[in-house]
């Protein structure tokens, strides 16, 4: 997400190579370390688009089945002791992983 909101009708990011620069950038922790063979490589990044790098990320580190997860937790989600922004921003956050219409969002809210 981050790199999408940077680089979206930035001019400092037209290039290949500037986007893929930024992108291992942002990287930290264990996808740091999984990016090294990736930046330290000879032939620009061993040739794949930022796109395509994105994509072995999201498949290396990225949730297999986020709509069931998102299912489970909101099933799970109660406001408890919570204030209504800490729980209302809970629900949100689970209904974009979904695809749920209004009626369904504001019934599971409730």
């Amino acid at each position: 997400m981050q790199l999408v909101l940077k680089v979206t009708d930035h001019p400092d990011y037209e290039s290949e190579d500037e986007k893929k620069r930024l992108f291992f950038s942002l990287l930290r922790g264990r996808a740091l370390v999984w990016a090294k063979p990736y930046i330290q490589a000879k032939e620009g990044y061993t040739g794949l688009t930022t796109e395509e790098m994105v994509i072995k990320l999201q498949a290396a580190f990225g949730d297999p089945d986020p709509c069931t997860r998102a299912e489970a937790k909101l099933m799970k989600l109660h406001q408890g002791s919570w204030t209504y922004t800490k729980y209302l921003t809970k629900t949100l956050a689970l209904h974009a992983d979904l695809t749920l219409d209004k009626e369904a969002k504001i019934m599971h809210f409730q």
